[in-house]
């Protein structure tokens, strides 16, 4: 309520609702609440915001979620984006620039928090710079070492003995 007393008074945006906690989010929501653009807060007294981001995807998959908190943890920020949140916004983002990053993600925008979007960016970097891990079997190892070699498919199903279709009996 007290973001609505500060965003209401600039006109900028319609306000359709407010609520405290998940439950009356989904109240007001199977109530038919409709809304283009929601903050949802991630740490909720009775549950967590990602768990409300989840349903809200679900049954408003046409609305934009942003998350709305102070967490600003890489664990925090990952679990809201895959749990449906459209953009990540610190509490301590201005007035002005809340209601721009409401206006971006009403207009197909992913608004984030400078800082949040630094995080993001730099999670890509270090993803690139670690090894590409490969979880094969001993036996798929096997196939892709002769492959690489140069074994043509039907000699390394041969030297393997393995082949296409039925299993080869003994």
């Amino acid at each position: 309520r007290g973001l609505s007393d500060v965003l209401n008074p600039t006109k900028q945006v319609s306000i359709v609702g407010s609520c405290a906690t998940a439950a009356e989010a989904i109240d007001a929501v199977e109530r038919g609440l409709e809304f283009e653009v929601a903050l949802i807060d991630l740490h909720l007294p009775d549950r967590p915001g990602n768990e409300l981001l989840r349903l809200l995807q679900r049954s408003r998959p046409q609305a934009v979620l942003l998350a709305f908190t102070q967490f600003d943890d890489p664990e925090s920020i990952f679990t809201a984006l895959e749990s449906g949140a459209t953009g990540y916004l610190l509490k301590t983002t201005s007035p002005p620039r809340l209601l721009r990053a409401l206006a971006e993600a009403r207009d197909g925008g992913a608004p984030m928090t400078p800082s949040i979007a630094r995080k993001v960016v730099e999670s890509f970097r270090q993803r690139k710079r670690r090894p590409a891990a490969f979880a094969l079997s001993d036996r798929e190892a096997d196939v892709l070492k002769l492959l690489a070699l140069g074994t043509s498919y039907a000699e390394t199903g041969t030297q393997l003995g393995i082949g296409l279709g039925a299993p080869r009996k003994p």
